[in-house]
């Protein structure tokens, strides 16, 4: 039997998110946040591991390129404070799949239960079909009773926390411009403090030289002297 080669990925980034309002035309931009997670198998001998690996990397990678592009979230315009409707379809879609998912799991608690009570099969049926058009009707009015533009989010306990941490598009342009301005700076003073460095190196050399020529001198005086005594 060939062995399974099993490899999981998890990528997460933060990436800025740019746009435009659709209600005030103003352009903003804030961070958001994502997380990808990929499973490979491989049954090819020897290299299966670095091939499952490789490419659960590469499928979390398109995900997580995919989510911050298609994906919003729900941050208030810094000019008319609206929410953009994409991203507010998007917290409802999740939400009434969440509630779909919540009455699924009802209906199996139910049906369960009416099976252990010996009711007739009619009757499981009933409650099955009860709980599931309650499930859908509650996943619907999400459409209906969640919309924080105008207030509407009667549900207490799921309130959705709204980030906050948004700029104006100039505001962020004259932001980047001055941490750029800032680093220029920075390496304005480690450039003047490299000159300084080396200006001070090549000063100690030249003393270093001239002190060697001076020793040089001197002993050459010092033998000519003693030439000189020794010929006398």
């Amino acid at each position: 039997m060939p062995t399974v080669y099993m490899a999981q990925s998890t990528l997460e980034r933060e990436k800025l998110k740019f746009e435009k309002c659709c209600h005030c035309g103003m352009e903003y931009v804030y961070p958001m946040y994502r997380k990808a997670q990929s499973l490979s198998f491989s049954v090819i001998p020897f290299f299966g591991g670095g091939m499952a690996a490789d490419r659960a990397e590469s499928q979390s990678y398109n995900r997580l390129q995919k989510l911050h592009e298609k994906s919003f979230d729900p941050v208030r315009c810094p000019g008319c404070e609206g929410f953009q409707p994409k991203a507010i379809a998007q917290l409802r879609v999740r939400r009434a799949i969440r509630t779909l998912q919540i009455g699924l799991l009802v209906i199996v608690v139910c049906g369960l239960a009416t099976l252990l009570a010996g009711m007739e099969g009619a009757m499981i049926g009933y409650v099955v079909l009860a709980i599931g058009v309650l499930s859908a009707v509650a996943a619907a009015g999400w459409w209906v009773m969640f919309d924080p533009s105008t207030g509407k989010n009667y549900l207490c306990g799921v309130s959705p926390k709204f980030s906050e941490n948004v700029l104006t598009l100039e505001a962020h342009e004259a932001m980047v411009e001055a941490r750029l301005e800032a680093r220029a700076q920075e390496e304005e003073v480690a450039q003047e403090r490299r000159a300084a460095t080396m200006l001070e190196r090549q000063k100690r050399e030249e003393a270093a030289q001239v002190r060697k020529r001076a020793e040089m001198e001197s002993m050459a005086q010092r033998a000519k002297r003693s030439i000189s005594d020794s010929s006398d």
